[in-house]
């Protein structure tokens, strides 16, 4: 009978430990959620826009609660919830043009204007003003983050191509025809080099090489 209380105390103490470490787990869980950057990523690959923005928005909720509003962690978020919201079709909306600008200024006030992760929220921007029709205004930011991205990774840097292809966009806007070209024509070089590896990368290329011809 002494062993069996002996057991039963003992056992108290280790289901309570376990009890207590579950309990943490969830609490954790609870705090992230499913809101996690590559989710986010995961859905706005699959094409699952609303769902995408929703969980950018649950993480840049909990990243300014954990690290800070004025944090360059809630920087990145921001940059998460813009590329979201503008994938979503919500360009026009005052809101997603908010969440772009702060992610820069923030990535300016933390890493410098001309750091490579400043230029991924410019290019965020840049690609946001094209889609809200202000071509002017998106071609100097846009020009700001090739030139940041040129600078930084190198001419050959897929990133690169990203930032040319919308800077012709820009281009082709407004109707420069002749600039379009020339950085498609850069852009498209630097996706043949890397084909393999992001054959839908060429792809959107070549759209917007057609899209220049057909103008």
């Amino acid at each position: 009978m002494g062993k069996l209380l002996h057991r039963r105390r003992c056992f108290v103490p280790f289901v309570t430990a376990i009890a207590l470490a579950l309990a943490l787990v969830a609490c954790q869980a609870g705090r992230g959620g499913r809101a996690r950057p590559e989710l986010v990523r995961q859905a706005i690959a699959a094409g699952n826009y609303e769902e995408g923005e929703s969980l950018a928005a649950q993480w840049l909720t909990s990243v300014e609660r954990d690290e800070g509003p004025e944090s360059l962690a809630t920087a990145r978020a921001l940059d998460l919830c813009a590329e979201a919201a503008l994938k979503n079709g919500k360009a026009a909306t005052p809101s997603t043009m908010a969440l772009a600008e702060r992610a820069v200024r923030l990535k300016e006030r933390h890493l410098g204007r001309d750091h490579v992760e400043t230029a991924v929220s410019l290019h965020d921007l840049g690609a946001l003003l094209l889609q809200r029709g202000e071509s002017s205004a998106g071609f100097g930011v846009l020009d700001r983050a090739v030139k940041i991205r040129t600078a930084v990774l190198g001419p050959d840097a897929p990133a690169v191509a990203d930032s040319l292809d919308q800077l012709a966009l820009s281009l082709i806007q407004l109707e420069r025809f002749p600039e379009a070209e020339l950085h498609l024509v850069e852009s498209q070089r630097i996706r043949e080099r890397t084909t393999q590896q992001s054959p839908l990368a060429l792809a959107r290329t070549l759209e917007l090489v057609g899209l220049l011809h057909r103008t």
